[in-house]
């Protein structure tokens, strides 16, 4: 059987998201866009951009093996829910590894619910173990979350900023937080 190529494996991915939950993709790309600001700002490599875009963009891809009442649910989940839930970051791992170009990324999205101090899932690695492109897209998706609960909602940055750098040195990182508050200050408007 022929493996996709990135761009048939891309289109493929996306449309699964957003045949699940448009939701899922529109979070992707608004995620991607804030963790290539913050990537580019900590000096990334080429190679590091395109892993981390591709990681920021599909990091939920996971979540499209989830029935639909998790996925949309708009209240809390039970318990039995939050562990179902806990799978998607491998599922969505798994997925992308079956294109050779996302490999790096699927690691990516592999660790992309971990947390700097370890209370993070699926496997609990704390601080600089969890790969950097995961800490920055982790950033990138607290910043976006803020929004994306909405439907419409606009972006308001000091609501983004003041919810991320309560979560620094607890779910973030605390040096990427101050970095990325930075490039939200430095935007011209």
């Amino acid at each position: 059987m022929k493996r996709p190529s990135l761009s048939e494996g891309l289109h493929i991915l996306t449309e699964i998201m957003a045949a699940k939950d448009p939701r899922l993709l529109e979070h992707g790309q608004r995620t991607a866009h804030y963790a290539m600001t913050l990537g580019h700002a900590i000096g990334l490599s080429a190679h590091g951009l395109t892993d981390l875009y591709y990681a920021a963009m599909l990091h939920d891809i996971g979540q499209t093996r989830l029935p639909d009442e998790i996925v949309k649910k708009n209240v809390p989940l039970t318990h039995e829910e939050y562990v179902l839930m806990q799978c998607h970051p491998r599922d969505g791992a798994r997925l992308l590894e079956t294109i050779p170009a996302l490999r790096r990324a699927a690691v990516l999205v592999a660790h992309h619910h971990e947390h700097w101090d370890g209370s993070g899932y699926p496997y609990g690695v704390r601080n600089t173990f969890i790969p950097l492109g995961s800490r920055i897209r982790a950033v990138a998706d607290r910043f976006d979350g803020v929004f994306s609960q909405k439907s419409g909602a606009q972006v308001d940055e000091r609501l983004g900023a003041q919810l991320i750098r309560m979560l620094a040195g607890s779910q973030l990182d605390p040096m990427l937080v101050g970095v990325f508050i930075q490039c939200l200050s430095s935007e011209p408007r």
